[in-house]
């Protein structure tokens, strides 16, 4: 799902062995750039916020409304 208001920020959903329960992932032009997952449980949802991009130019900077608006719609599929 991409955000309305930034169509370079996209959410997804996704399973992965490593994590107990499903996890959403946020885009950035297509690339994955933080997860977000509830372990933990729905109380104490942690976010993972990706550092190696492989493209040393590849700079994220990203208005916070943007982002956090991302963050939410990511909680919010998990809930």
């Amino acid at each position: 799902m991409k955000l309305q208001q930034n169509k370079d920020i996209e959410i997804g959903r996704f399973s992965d062995v490593q994590y107990e329960c499903l996890s959403s992932l946020i885009y950035f032009q297509e690339v994955p750039i933080a997860q977000v997952n509830k372990d933990k449980g729905k109380d104490k949802m942690e976010i993972e916020l990706f550092n190696d991009f492989g493209d040393e130019e590849f700079l994220v900077k990203i208005p916070l409304d943007d982002f956090l608006e991302a963050v939410r719609l990511a909680k919010e599929t998990l809930l």
